[in-house]
């Protein structure tokens, strides 16, 4: 099958795809050009990296044989190829603001016979956190959001786990829990 190649946002060239055998075959050919071109396969919001066009005999020309293993990674539902990458995803504040607590009313003043009783310890907090509504996340094609706190980059990975290993703060992002780096 043949799609379109765009170059510089213009159809250039062509995406051919063969199977052949146990492999599939993409090819693709455009027309000589001045420069580095890099090529990502895209469909339905998604892309992979094809590889760089090399100058050949009659202009530029990109030849992989990929495997399953490798075709994995590709969008299932190819549209075109080009130099350029997709816009990343619109940036989307997912924090969750805090609920602002009610007012509470002053704790009487204890009687005698309450000062002498042990005071309860309070309960530990738990590990999940609800973040702060000055980050803003950016989700990434893979799950994971990125955001930005001063001079460090924050990673967070969607988890669902019974501890949390050291070096990781889990934090409740959106209504779902990551583990998040610190960077």
């Amino acid at each position: 099958m043949d799609y379109p190649l765009l170059l510089g946002g213009e159809k250039a060239g062509t995406l051919r795809i063969e199977q052949q055998g146990l492999y599939t075959c993409m090819e693709v050919t455009a027309a000589a050009r001045e420069g580095l071109l890099r090529i990502w396969v895209q469909g339905g919001g998604r892309e992979a990296y094809l590889g760089i066009l090399q100058p050949g005999e009659e202009g530029l020309y990109l030849r992989r044989r990929l495997s399953r293993r490798e075709l994995a990674d590709f969008p299932q539902v190819i549209e075109q190829a080009s130099d350029r990458q997709l816009p990343p995803r619109e940036e989307v504040n997912i924090t969750q603001e805090p609920s602002e607590p009610a007012p509470e009313a002053p704790d009487p003043a204890p009687t005698p016979e309450e000062k002498s009783q042990p005071q309860p310890e309070p309960e530990p907090q738990a590990a999940s956190t609800v973040e702060p509504p000055t980050l803003i996340w950016q989700e990434r094609r893979d799950g994971s959001l990125v955001a930005k706190e001063g001079s460090h980059t924050l990673l967070a990975l969607p988890a669902s786990l019974r501890h949390v290993p050291q070096g990781a703060d889990l934090r409740r992002i959106g209504g779902r829990e990551y583990l998040v780096f610190r960077y």
